[in-house]
């Protein structure tokens, strides 16, 4: 007794099924690009506001607020100051990991961490003008917010910004 089982499968639902497979995987791939854009727009936002805030304060005589800003999840923490500035203890290790990865980029001042989190290279840092720190210090991001004490007085030319 020789019997053998015979699957019939034709030509037309072959191709059909790797027509499937292939039309879900470039979904994925542009649904996973979306949320990358989502994820950049949201830090350009955020250096926007943050830019239009501290300008705002710049201009004014006196100021004494908290900027409060929205940042997308897996950035943990915004730091501020100057790369040639002190970091406060708590924040030695993201100001050395900082440090090394903008070494040739000393004049920028606000930096998102981990950087790799960031989108690229020219989102996880930016200049900020009119500001300044007395140290090197960062701010814990929570639950996507983040809180900075901004103070300007009246005979300051920089506003002064503390966590």
């Amino acid at each position: 007794m020789n019997k053998r089982g015979q699957i019939d499968i034709s030509f037309g639902m072959i191709f059909s099924i790797i027509l499937i497979i292939a039309v879900v995987g470039v979904a994925f791939y542009v649904i996973n690009n979306f949320i990358e854009l989502k994820k950049c727009t949201e830090i350009g936002l955020f250096y926007d506001d943050l830019k239009k805030y501290t300008n705002e304060a710049w201009q004014s005589t006196i100021h004494k607020d908290t900027f409060k800003g929205t940042l997308p999840s897996g950035i943990d923490i915004a730091c501020f100051g100057d790369l040639n500035q002190e970091p406060i203890a708590e924040y030695r290790q993201e100001y050395d990991a900082i440090s090394r990865a903008f070494i040739n980029s000393k004049e920028r001042n606000v930096f998102l961490y981990p950087i790799k989190k960031a989108c690229d290279a020219s989102l996880s840092s930016i200049k900020l003008e009119h500001v300044k720190t007395d140290n090197f210090f960062c701010v814990k991001v929570e639950d996507s917010k983040i809180a900075l004490k901004t103070e300007k007085n009246q005979f300051e030319a920089l506003v002064t910004l503390s966590p």
